[in-house]
């Protein structure tokens, strides 16, 4: 088994930079899995339809290990994988999102349903009207902020469903490079110069979020944020090369037990 500290759940956010070894911090929880003998059962959303060059060959993850493969082109599925998740699944599994796509998603099914439009109609247009006037023109065809506000009901749709499943969460999501990061408020929330990709305000739902990076032929992990038990805080990863993540991270951080 793999048995968390006071039954803690964990909601981790673990982003970085293409090929940064993400996919790697869920596939070591699923081989813990299999090699324990432990029961809890994993539910994994394929927003980058890679799981067929990830899955064993010999489908001996296929038992415990649900993947569903969500296409950025038709976003009603995602909202109703997230519900259907929260309500099947146990304290004790595991709820693994890539969040890449999920805005893009969203977004391409507001315009869809509201206006009509593929996303890339909406794109050219306003691109036609910013070569027309000389000018930049307005953001995305129109009063945008306006329209954010439902994209982002789409987005929260999913978003609250997959945070609110009652078991082990945990969210991948690509790097944006932190600019005015001379700042100090800025290089203080963001300590190694990268942001997750998305919405601003995506750190402060979790409890723990990690930096990914690769450094030679090294997957290097870096604690961003840590909410740790009031007795003191968990240990900071700080360039930490991982070899596996449960003993890495849930082992050696976060106070699991095999």
């Amino acid at each position: 088994m793999l048995r968390p500290p006071n039954g803690r759940r964990e909601k981790i956010l673990l982003y970085g930079r293409f090929n940064s070894g993400k996919s790697r911090a869920w596939q070591s929880v699923a081989d813990w899995r299999e090699r324990t003998g432990a029961t809890f059962d994993m539910w994994v959303a394929d927003t980058d339809d890679c799981w067929d060059a990830q899955r064993p060959a010999d489908g001996r993850w296929d038992q415990f290990v649900h993947v569903t493969r969500l296409d950025v082109d038709d976003y009603r599925p995602w909202i109703d994988w997230a519900r259907g998740v929260k309500q099947q699944c146990s304290r004790d599994d595991w709820v693994v999102v890539d969040l890449h796509k999920a805005r893009d998603a969203a977004e391409g099914y507001y315009w869809e349903t509201q206006e009509g439009d593929l996303l890339a109609d909406v794109y050219y247009r306003n691109q036609l009207n910013v070569e027309s006037k000389g000018r930049e023109g307005e953001a995305r065809g129109g009063a945008y902020g306006s329209r954010f506000q439902v994209i982002k009901k789409y987005y929260d749709a999913f978003h609250s469903s997959v945070m609110g499943s009652g078991c082990h969460i945990l969210c991948l999501a690509h790097a944006d490079e932190v600019r005015e990061y001379h700042k100090p408020e800025v290089r203080n929330q963001y300590r190694v110069g990268w942001k997750p990709e998305g919405r601003e305000d995506l750190p402060n739902m979790f409890n723990t979020v990690l930096f990914a990076s690769q450094v030679a032929d090294s997957w290097v992990l870096t604690s961003v944020r840590e909410k740790g038990p009031i007795d003191g805080s968990r240990e900071l990863l700080k360039g930490s090369t991982v070899d596996d993540f449960v003993v890495t991270y849930l082992f050696g951080v976060a106070g699991w037990r095999p």
